[in-house]
């Protein structure tokens, strides 16, 4: 069933807000030894907008479990269902360029 909203004539869907709350991160396998850094990226399948962290510094070992405080909001529109659903959470790097990084990109 579809909500709508009647603005001015025009027929607009109601917009939900998804809250997602990151409180650990455990990697359980080592990642490469010239990685001191990711970015939590969070994103809606359909949807071009991706929501970043703030980088989180790894561990000389490779090995992480720390704790974290992240709060991702995300506006949908209130039709989107099933596959259009699936919220993709991925795992970083920066990129660089010649071992400086670029303002403005994660």
């Amino acid at each position: 069933m579809l909500h709508f909203l009647q603005i001015e004539d025009l027929w607009q869907p109601y917009v939900e807000l998804f809250s997602l709350t990151l409180k650990k991160l455990v990697m359980l396998k080592e990642m490469d030894k010239d990685l001191n850094s990711v970015v939590i990226a969070v994103k809606l399948q359909g949807s071009k907008r991706i929501l970043r962290s703030n980088e989180i510094v790894l561990p000389a070992s490779g090995l992480v479990e720390t704790e974290l405080q992240l709060t991702f909001s995300l506006q949908y529109p209130h039709f989107l269902k099933r596959d259009a659903n699936k919220l993709q959470i991925m795992l970083q790097r920066r990129k660089r360029y010649k071992n400086r990084t670029i303002l403005g990109y994660k």
